[in-house]
């Protein structure tokens, strides 16, 4: 299923995501983690613009929505095809199961082990 239109401002599309999620779909993770990159880029604008000096010709409410909806606009562009790469880094936590926790204790053990015996 293509939900690269979707966004987490898109309700309908959210409630899509979230029941494909309930049923472990990776797509759907992917889709979550690409839309979390998205929110976290848009918030990294808002801050960054919120550090300029105010004043000048144009300093009303107005040019602020019309900020916001850029900064999301351009969050979303941002983060289409390999993004800042934090969706991967996300989509992995987020699929975080038991057996993946398993092997990364085994291996954690594995290191602890030779780096003792390498003393």
């Amino acid at each position: 299923m293509n939900l690269s239109g979707t966004s987490y401002h898109d309700f309908s599309g959210f409630a899509q995501m979230r029941a494909q999620a309930k049923q472990a779909d990776s797509q759907a993770t992917q889709s979550v983690a690409k839309q979390f990159e998205s929110l976290f880029v848009q918030m990294m604008l808002k801050e960054m613009r919120d550090t300029l000096p105010e004043g000048g010709l144009f300093t009303d409410q107005n040019l602020r929505f019309y900020q916001d909806m850029l900064d999301k606009e351009l969050s979303q562009s941002m983060v289409e095809g390999d993004g800042m790469g934090l969706a991967p880094v996300i989509e992995r936590q987020l699929g975080y199961t038991p057996e993946a926790s398993a092997l990364e204790h085994t291996l954690h053990r594995q290191a602890s082990s030779s780096s003792l015996n390498s003393r």
